[in-house]
């Protein structure tokens, strides 16, 4: 298996418009002619290639900036970096190749074993969203069963040489509360699988669990390598998407893509669906901050009736403006401590809220129990250890943080 490995160099000290400008230009399928025009007239800058780079494969947009600038002006480029990008390109599509024969494997196996399975980014986003294996950077499968089918799905896994972190050989789903996977590893072949039983994690749940709507029997088809696999609709992919990003906290730009991408390829979207289910959910702030990622940074044209919506709400009004900011600017360590924080805001219900924060800081995950396995009989012990190994690792930087950015009291 391939290993594509993020370029380390020194960056400028101050980020320059220019990159961040020309990365946004490039992060899509199609370039209109005045993005064209707009790329050829960065490029007259004097371009920090180094920082470009290394953003862009940070961001999981490599392929798509090579192919912008390969489509759009590659003789504005200089011979060394255009090589290096194309030498990037040719790895990913390979990379993604293997990946793909590797999931399309498991999934038959699965099937020959009567276990319904669904694949979930990856492979199948890069197909139906991008319309090209090559365009989209991943680095693991991702496959959702039925949490009845978890442990039969795990031991199949076992069988074909993928192993379970150490500390979670011998537990069970109720151990990891706030979890939605298990990470299998497969040495010999260097593939990961995260196998699910929840799309989102369980602190971004509520009395009405996104996975428990998806509609089975309502799923699309695709074709990998001349092999047909099920697909979340486009409207369940949607809604996914928006509460995978925002939950992260919208850590790549690559995530932005996607969900830009898939409203750009399915114009014939059911937009009323969406808003009711996400009310169901009570994630509508979830769903407007994708949309609205997806609408100001990369261009994506969302319906008037639901853009009136979004404009009308005011978390949507405070987010505007800090962005691209937060997304291609601000690294800090602790962004995503003030992004479970800003999850714990925009939940729309105090029962949600208790549930959130308790998931959150209280419950353990496998970090808690990998710095200190405990017996069963003392695992309520890590009730104490998660918030305290929290604190110490974040408190006093994200306190900071969070007077930097200006809390706003509207939200």
């Amino acid at each position: 298996m391939i290993t594509l490995k993020e370029p380390t160099a020194q960056v400028p000290a101050t980020v320059n418009p220019q990159e961040i400008e020309l990365l946004l230009c490039c992060a899509r399928t199609r370039i209109d002619p005045e993005t064209a025009e707009r790329i050829r007239t960065l490029l007259q800058q004097d371009i920090h290639w180094t920082y470009l780079i290394q953003t862009a494969t940070r961001h999981g947009v490599m392929p798509l900036l090579y192919r912008s600038l390969n489509a759009t002006c590659p003789e504005a480029v200089p011979k060394s970096i255009l090589s290096q990008l194309r030498h990037f390109f040719q790895s990913n599509a390979l990379h993604n190749l293997l990946l793909t024969r590797e999931l399309v494997s498991l999934l038959n196996l699965f099937n020959a074993h009567d276990i319904p399975a669904i694949p979930i980014k990856g492979s199948v986003l890069a197909v139906s969203v991008y319309g090209n294996l090559a365009l989209r950077q991943f680095s693991d499968l991702d496959i959702l069963v039925h949490k009845h089918n978890i442990f039969k799905a795990k031991d199949l896994l076992i069988s074909q040489g993928y192993r379970l972190p150490r500390e979670q050989e011998t537990a069970n789903i109720d151990q990891f509360e706030q979890g939605h996977a298990w990470q299998m590893m497969n040495p010999e072949r260097h593939v990961s699988v995260d196998l699910h039983w929840s799309l989102v994690h369980q602190y971004f749940t509520s009395d009405a669990d996104f996975t428990s709507e998806i509609q089975w029997e309502n799923l699309e088809s695709i074709s990998l390598i001349d092999t047909t696999v099920p697909n979340l609709n486009s409207e369940d992919l949607l809604l996914f998407l928006c509460l995978h990003g925002t939950g992260e906290g919208w850590i790549t730009l690559g995530r932005c893509c996607d969900l830009a991408e898939l409203i750009r390829t399915h114009q014939d979207m059911d937009w009323k669906r969406i808003l009711e289910q996400a009310r169901k959910l009570h994630k509508e702030k979830y769903l407007f901050l994708g949309l609205l990622i997806a609408s100001d940074v990369l261009g994506a044209t969302i319906p008037s009736f639901v853009q009136e919506t979004m404009e009308a709400d005011l978390l949507a009004k405070w987010m505007k403006p800090r962005i691209k900011k937060w997304l291609l600017v601000d690294d800090s360590p602790v962004r995503q401590v003030f992004f479970r924080f800003f999850n714990l805001v925009i939940t729309n219900h105090r029962q949600d809220r208790g549930k959130y924060f308790l998931r959150q800081f209280m419950n353990p995950n496998e970090n808690d129990i990998a710095i200190l396995p405990l017996p069963a009989f003392l695992s309520p012990l890590y009730c104490l250890i998660r918030p305290i190994r929290l604190l110490s690792k974040y408190g006093l930087s994200s306190l900071k943080y969070l007077l930097e950015i200006r809390f706003s009291k509207n939200i």
